[in-house]
């Protein structure tokens, strides 16, 4: 919890991916004592990324940053989840880790359960879930329950959450979590009590 992770914008120039930009960030950054850096959906720009353009962007992280690399990946179907997490598996990357988001609709624990479990298993690195809110099924917004992460927390290989919580309010509803304000000043994180790490994510890895 001494250190924050650093999320990692991509660069351009001419419209066009600028790894050379990013390449000397994170230079600068691990000059600086970073040991932590992530790509994700929002910070990094997905919506404005081509899956080639992604995958770049995440290879930079694991050509050029010696220390801990969290590689996000857009919200994709299993299938083209697979075609991504095999090219990241390709390069052997040490020091990293995967976060991911669920794609679909909520409809019960059992979907996201049989999901992760499926992604735990693709990837030779452990895997973070991105906790954005999802849409319900039937109407209104389903957010990550205590109960469905410590079932997430028995997969192997699943390490912990990115929170995305909506308020406080309803993180308090879990009492297993206790609550810190973010360095960056724009989000509560909750950090379960048996392995509290890092300063942007909640780990509910219990065994």
């Amino acid at each position: 919890m001494s250190k924050p992770v650093y999320a990692i914008p991509p660069s351009f120039k001419n419209d066009e991916l600028d790894c050379n930009s990013t390449i000397k960030y994170l230079k600068y950054l691990e000059n600086k004592g970073a040991t932590r850096v992530l790509t994700t959906a929002g910070t990094s720009q997905f919506n404005l990324l081509s899956l080639d353009e992604v995958f770049q962007l995440n290879k930079c992280l694991v050509d050029n940053f010696t220390q801990e690399k969290i590689l996000g990946l857009p919200a994709l179907s299993l299938k083209h989840l697979k075609i991504e997490i095999e090219k990241l598996n390709e390069l052997k990357s040490t020091n990293t880790k995967l976060l991911i988001l669920f794609p679909e609709r909520y409809y019960s624990d059992d979907q996201i359960l049989e999901f992760f479990d499926t992604v735990c298993a693709l990837s030779l690195y452990p895997i973070y879930l991105h906790g954005n809110p999802l849409r319900k099924g039937m109407g209104g917004t389903y957010e990550y329950t205590n109960s469905l992460l410590e079932k997430l927390s028995r997969i192997d290989n699943f390490e912990g959450i990115k929170e995305e919580y909506s308020s406080l309010d309803l993180s308090i509803k879990y009492p297993k979590f206790k609550f810190r304000y973010n360095c960056s000043g724009w989000k509560y994180e909750k950090i379960l009590d048996v392995k509290p790490i890092w300063s942007y994510f909640i780990f509910n890895r219990s065994r």
